[in-house]
């Protein structure tokens, strides 16, 4: 299935989800039904709180595979957070089992936190594997890189204790008097969004240099997401820890947007939407003539420079980082794309070249490989079969 289906999918249930939530305000304030209907229109919304979730982790999860799964960075962030989605949809579900089928108003703790614990769990697999996307280890390189690497965790870490636990708890972070239970939740669940929230803001303030291309959106949306889950879930605490959370409260329509938000992210870290960078900057070669070995240096500085402006369509900045780092690889003007190689021979070359796409395969898989392959197709037949390098053949 493409992408647009699905899309269609979240974005109608989202849609349908806020209607519904502007009718039971409106009903309720003016007491136009009873308030037997009421509780039940209530509970409804905990059903797109476990569709929505799930609709886009399945999605995400047919974006993983078309990747190369694990064996790409861009897979591997897709995979962990998609099963984050499913895994707290599972949570949802089991907790709609509670107050639909059973008399458990609020099922805390129960079945459905094994959901939430490996939702957060996976999502902090899935947001820490982006950080090879979005060129953290290139900022940690400065002494700027360095210095937000250590304040952003200070700042999350003396907020979030001001925030979850003298506002949200009382001063209090758990009860000793509560099940064994209910204490390893109190402390887990905190905890959780503490480090969710470190480590988003740790790569959107290290990543606002390099982060481009056409999934920076996608990306930027995922951020927002995790933010709106730490919001949601302060406000979740401190309305149990009052005693005014119900089946319906306000704060399950942040959460629906929170996932909503996060699946939205998910989605379109679509591989597909690759075929949407035009191949209007592609460099051709205009005649016909064959050039000579003494011509072929050229040719190959033509390919790399062609590979990394390809690539850097999809991945901005970052595509240059990586170059950056390839040993004998020197980029003398990156706007006007002049390059020079320490060893201009044709073993060389062909290594750099090979060493070029390599890095790229590890963030996107193989499908940067056919991005390279497509860049390059009119250049790399100018080369002799025994000049091509093995990764555009």
């Amino acid at each position: 299935m493409t992408q647009k289906p699905f899309l269609r999918i979240m974005v109608s249930l989202y849609i349908i989800t806020v209607i519904f939530w502007l009718v039971l305000i409106f009903l309720t304030k003016y007491s136009l039904i009873s308030e037997s209907t009421i509780q039940f229109f209530r509970l409804l919304t905990q059903v797109p709180l476990a569709i929505i979730p799930l609709v886009g982790g399945i999605f995400g999860l047919k974006n993983s595979i078309d990747w190369g799964g694990i064996k790409s960075g861009m897979g591997k962030s897709s995979l962990f957070l998609s099963l984050g989605l499913i895994a707290w949809a599972s949570g949802m579900i089991a907790w709609n089992y509670y107050i639909f089928f059973t008399n458990i108003e609020i099922p805390y703790p129960s079945l459905a936190d094994i959901g939430y614990v490996l939702g957060l769990l996976f999502f902090v697999i899935g947001i820490s594997t982006l950080s090879k996307i979005v060129g953290v280890k290139f900022a940690l390189r400065n002494k700027k890189g360095k210095f937000i690497f250590f304040l952003i965790p200070v700042i999350v870490i003396l907020f979030s204790v001001y925030l979850l636990i003298n506002v949200a708890r009382g001063g209090v972070l758990v009860d000793t008097s509560e099940s064994y239970l209910k204490l390893f939740f109190d402390i887990l669940y905190p905890l959780g969004d503490v480090v969710i929230l470190t480590i988003t803001g740790l790569l959107y303030f290290l990543s606002k240099k390099f982060l481009g291309g056409v999934y920076k959106t996608s990306i930027l949306v995922l951020f927002s997401g995790f933010l709106f889950f730490y919001i949601s879930d302060f406000l979740f605490s401190y309305t149990t820890t009052q005693g005014a959370y119900f089946n319906g409260h306000f704060v399950d329509f942040l959460f629906t947007t929170t996932m909503f938000t996060l699946s939205l992210g998910v989605a379109t870290l679509d591989p597909r939407r690759v075929s949407s960078v035009s191949y209007n900057d592609l460099i051709k070669i205009q005649d016909n003539k064959n050039y000579t070995s003494n011509n072929s240096v050229e040719i190959f500085k033509q390919i790399i420079i062609t590979i990394i402006k390809r690539q850097e369509r999809i991945a901005g900045q970052i595509a240059w980082e990586e170059a950056k780092d390839i040993d004998g690889l020197v980029i003398i003007d990156q706007a006007k794309g002049e390059i020079s190689v320490k060893d201009n021979s044709n073993e060389n070359l062909k290594k750099i070249a090979d060493q070029l796409v390599e890095r790229y395969k590890n963030l996107f898989g193989d499908i940067a490989v056919e991005v390279s392959k497509s860049a390059v197709r009119y250049l790399v037949a100018e080369l002799s079969s025994d000049q091509v390098p093995d990764s555009l053949r």
